[in-house]
């Protein structure tokens, strides 16, 4: 019996599929994508060059250009939570009822609050004994629960950027 040979566009188109299913299901089950909601970000060129406008069910927030939003799904409660891959790293984020708020400085965790307004919001800084910085953008206007980006390395090294986007960013009523 003779074997046919094999094209080399059949193998590599089937590497290709093989690869990228792998990615999706590495993706899904390591890195909490919800792959629906992700693909319902909507990305929108802003004012700036090397500035976006990201924008999804729930919020539409100024990002610098490389920025990527992933949508990690609801939590037990409904609240949408997900991330932002940074060139600075992974920036965690939550739009839910019970996110923290960094309302007042807090000795086991060991951090310490600074209230500024940004925009037309009340936000509260929280920075820990390691430098880490965490955001909550507390409930006002059209918001109705909290958003909070994660105390961590990666929110301090992309404290500028955050900030700046939250001068402008909108929330949308649910």
């Amino acid at each position: 019996m003779r074997l046919k040979r094999t094209s080399k566009k059949v193998v590599l188109y089937g590497s290709a599929v093989f690869f990228i299913f792998v990615l999706l299901v590495g993706l899904k089950t390591y890195f909490e994508v919800n792959l629906t909601e992700t693909n319902k970000t909507k990305y929108f060129s802003a004012n700036e060059e090397n500035e976006q406008i990201i924008e999804t069910d729930f919020f539409r927030i100024k990002t610098p250009k490389s920025w990527v939003h992933i949508s990690s799904g609801f939590g037990v409660e409904g609240d949408p939570y997900g991330y932002f891959l940074t060139k600075n790293g992974i920036v965690f984020y939550e739009y839910g009822f019970f996110a923290p708020g960094y309302q007042q400085d807090n000795k086991i965790d060991r951090y310490k609050v600074e209230r500024r307004t940004i925009g037309r919001l009340r936000v509260n800084i929280a920075i820990n004994q390691n430098k880490e910085t965490g955001i909550a953008i507390l409930p006002q206007y059209e918001m109705n629960r909290t958003m909070t980006f994660y105390m961590g390395m990666p929110t301090t090294a992309n404290l500028n950027e955050l900030l700046e986007g939250i001068k402008g960013v909108k929330f949308k009523k649910r």
